[in-house]
């Protein structure tokens, strides 16, 4: 019997070394740019390992998440997805909706739905995600301000403005909470932080909230400005834009028209002839619709006017 038990445990071993074999080679393949070599690989050891299943297998969830990875890479999104869903329901049977694997499996999945333009798909999962961290790891793990970030990035690309706004407010005050960085990571750290808070300008301006957005986007733009490393960065004229987003819907025109050139400035001070074109655009753009605004301003006063002629004549 012990002999007998031995045997099996030594076939079981030798299956699952197959497998890691399959998977090896399959990231060999891909590492080499041989994508559909590589999934080739994994869809047969996956076709193989179905056949001798009769319930949820750790091996069949690695391998389906390998899959959905290299169909992304293959541009075949649907397919992706499928791997990915099939590989995160293995997990959940397997562990549990409290657990990091599943969790993981989870945050690739939403990964292609993104990817695949599924924003509203993304940022479900991602909040599911997240309510499991809050439960379970609490929110000074590691990768919970990453998740909160990738959801509100999804709301706002869902059009979810209000939710994206309270996602990345809590990631503002978590962002903040770190206190002073190390100097090998300082600007690293106001790089992210900057990029936080114009997102966060973006939904705040979406929702009607443009004072404080405007806060948060010139802070943006300051925390670049004063960043000896990032300051004139396309980055900073990227925020410039932020800016002037927000002056022209607050219908503070000529400060909007300024920021704008500021972008343009910093823009063709980097020498990038693409850049500094898209910058001038931008403002091109702006001024012509500044001067549309102005028209509309002018021809309701007229006809205000027109309208009050007409009373006193009666």
């Amino acid at each position: 019997m012990l002999l007998k038990s031995l045997l099996v445990a030594v076939l079981a071993l030798a299956v699952s070394l197959d497998y890691d074999a399959a998977r090896a080679s399959a990231s060999t393949a891909a590492a080499d740019g041989k994508l559909k070599s590589a999934r080739t690989t994994l869809k047969q050891a996956i076709s193989e390992l179905r056949r001798s299943l009769t319930g949820p297998n750790q091996t069949a969830a690695d391998l389906l998440g390998d899959l959905g990875g290299i169909y992304k890479r293959l541009d075949q999104q649907a397919e992706a997805i499928a791997a990915l869903e099939e590989a995160a329901d293995v997990l959940m049977a397997l562990h549990g909706r409290g657990d990091p694997r599943y969790a993981m499996a989870l945050d690739k999945l939403a990964d292609a739905h993104m990817q695949a333009g599924s924003f509203e798909d993304a940022r479900k999962m991602y909040v599911n995600i997240l309510d499991a961290m809050r439960a379970h790891l609490g929110t000074s793990h590691p990768g919970y301000e990453m998740t909160l970030g990738k959801a509100a990035t999804a709301a706002l690309q869902a059009g979810k403005p209000k939710g994206a706004a309270k996602a990345y407010g809590e990631l503002l005050r978590l962002s903040e909470g770190h206190g002073e960085p190390p100097e090998s990571q300082k600007d690293q750290s106001v790089a992210g932080l900057a990029q936080v808070r114009v997102q966060y300008a973006r939904a705040l301006a979406a929702i009607g909230n443009f004072a404080e957005a405007l806060v948060q986007a010139n802070l943006a733009q300051e925390s670049y400005a004063n960043s000896s490393s990032l300051a004139g960065s396309f980055e900073h004229a990227a925020s410039f834009n932020g800016v002037a987003g927000v002056l022209e819907q607050l219908n503070r025109d000529e400060e909007a028209v300024a920021a704008m050139a500021k972008a343009l400035q910093l823009a063709q001070a980097l020498g990038d002839p693409e850049m500094a074109g898209g910058a001038q655009r931008n403002l091109d753009g702006l001024k012509a619709h500044v001067a549309r605004k102005q028209q509309r301003r002018q021809q309701k006063a007229m006809d205000g006017g027109e309208t009050a002629k007409a009373e006193l004549r009666r």
